[in-house]
C-alpha cells in the first residue's frame, strides 16, 4: 500500500492523482453556454440590439457586459425581464450605442 503523507486525505477513494487532469467541473466556465455578441443599444434600464439575440438569458441572470465604449456600461447586471431584442437590467445605463462587438454573457 502507498504511503500517505500527512498533508493529503485519508483516504484514496475519489481522490484523483495530482499528475492528471481536471475534471470537467473544474475546468468548464459555465458564463459560455449564455455569451452572445451584441451590436448593442443603451439607455435607460436597457439594452437593445435589432438581432434579437437575448432569447438564451432568463429573469434572474447575473449578466456581464464588455466592451463597450470606453467602458462606460461595463460590469455586472441582474436581469429583470428579457425579450427577444431587449434585455432589463437591475440599475442604468450611460446612452450609448450602437456599439458593435459587445459581449453579454452569464457570470
Amino acid at each position: 500500500m502507498p504511503c500517505q503523507g500527512t498533508r493529503e486525505t485519508k483516504s484514496f477513494f475519489r481522490s484523483r492523482p495530482s499528475s492528471r487532469n481536471n475534471n470537467n467541473d473544474e475546468t468548464t466556465d459555465k458564463g459560455l453556454s449564455k455569451r452572445v455578441i451584441v451590436t448593442a443599444t443603451f439607455g435607460g434600464s436597457d439594452v437593445f440590439d435589432a438581432g434579437a439575440n437575448f432569447t438564451v438569458f432568463k429573469v434572474g441572470d447575473l449578466v456581464v457586459i464588455s466592451g463597450t465604449a470606453g467602458g462606460l456600461n461595463n460590469g455586472e447586471r441582474t436581469v429583470l425581464a428579457v425579450t427577444a431584442s431587449n434585455l432589463t437590467c437591475d440599475w442604468p445605463f450611460k446612452s450609448e450605442g450602437p456599439t458593435p462587438n459587445v459581449e453579454v454573457r452569464t457570470q
